[in-house]
């Protein structure tokens, strides 16, 4: 499974680099129909919530990397940079926040090379749904993706059905990687609770069921913002999203034990906010100069070393000439590098 749509991703990205958009996908829609059928049976084993922690624990790997991918938004030219990383370093965990599609000129492109990335290497990529890809639940403006004309209409049904089997949250020992924000949470109250039982121990759940119950929660960490000032709150609020302010991420830590939100859907936020408790992750150069840091910003998690120093770890990966390095954080025993892509 892992090799079988290696050669056809391979001819993909040859054709998009040395003719640029072409016929490609239209020529090839029966292949990327059976991509997505396969990638959406793989799903369908999982939960919503993915507990990535005890899945290595169960693999007996040992020092694993994780790079979170923010929101691509079209962008195929820093999804090849994504692309490099992984085929370079086979082994390295890959997270998507989602919002692949629309703003940029390849939503076509990039959201089936991220699923043919997906299908090739299915035991160490992941993908989450952004609000982008949910428009046919919670709808926005400028849906460019799905209002298209063309052949691709064709692959509309199969990757609304891959959507509705996609997890919404994947964490991490005391990480937790979401697109937006996170839900409101009681420990008092049933619904909240059964909510929770339904992320973690449903497999196979359809999004639209789950929807049906809990709109209120999916929205949440589809849509919500993060705001530390009252500019953002109202930036925010204007554009009709939920606000989750410090109290929340204190609720976070009191009920799920969780010291680090890493998520993407808010360019004016991206960077590292609320002392250190949120990364907002755009990987787009569409957005590299917005926000409280510049570049197309990616996260890697690494176990530190017993002499770790504040050392950049990102030195030791062969992509590291692809990269800059921002910032790094420690949390318990693991460095994250808050790189851009260069």
């Amino acid at each position: 499974m892992e090799f079988e749509f290696k050669k056809f991703f391979s001819d993909f990205i040859y054709e998009l680099e040395n003719r640029g958009k072409n016929k490609f996908i239209d020529q090839n829609i029966d292949i990327i129909k059976n991509a997505i059928f396969n990638l959406t049976n793989i799903y369908s084993n999982y939960p919503k919530w993915i507990f990535l922690s005890d899945y290595i624990e169960s693999k007996k790997l040992e020092n694993p990397e994780i790079l979170a991918i923010g929101d691509i938004h079209a962008d195929f030219y820093s999804l090849k940079k994504i692309i490099k990383i992984k085929l370079e370093s086979p082994e390295i965990f890959l997270i998507f926040l989602g919002d692949y599609i629309d703003r940029g000129e390849f939503s076509n492109e990039v959201f089936i090379l991220v699923i043919l990335l997906n299908l090739i290497f299915p035991s160490t990529v992941f993908l989450l749904p952004g609000n982008h890809e949910l428009y046919h639940y919670f709808q926005y403006q400028n849906p460019d993706f799905w209002i298209q004309d063309g052949k691709i209409n064709l692959l509309f049904e199969p990757i609304k059905g891959l959507i509705e089997s996609l997890p919404l949250i994947l964490s991490f020992k005391n990480v937790l990687f979401i697109h937006g924000g996170f839900f409101d949470f009681d420990k008092n109250i049933i619904r909240d609770i059964d909510f929770v039982n339904l992320l973690k121990k449903e497999k196979g759940m359809k999004l639209k069921n789950l929807i049906e119950f809990y709109e209120d929660k999916v929205f949440d960490l589809a849509w919500a913002d993060y705001a530390d000032n009252y500019r953002d709150i109202i930036h925010s609020k204007a554009l009709g999203r939920p606000v989750k302010s410090e109290e929340d991420l204190k609720k976070l830590k009191n009920n799920f034990g969780i010291d680090l939100i890493i998520r993407g859907h808010q360019p004016s936020l991206k960077g590292i906010s609320f002392n250190k408790k949120v990364v907002t992750l755009i990987t787009s150069f569409l957005y590299s100069n917005v926000g409280r840091m510049n570049g197309s910003l990616i996260a890697l998690l690494k176990k530190k070393n017993n002499n770790f120093k504040n050392i950049e770890t990102l030195k030791d990966n062969s992509f590291r000439k692809d990269i800059e390095i921002v910032e790094n954080l420690i949390i318990e025993d693991y460095a994250i590098n808050i790189a851009r892509l260069l």
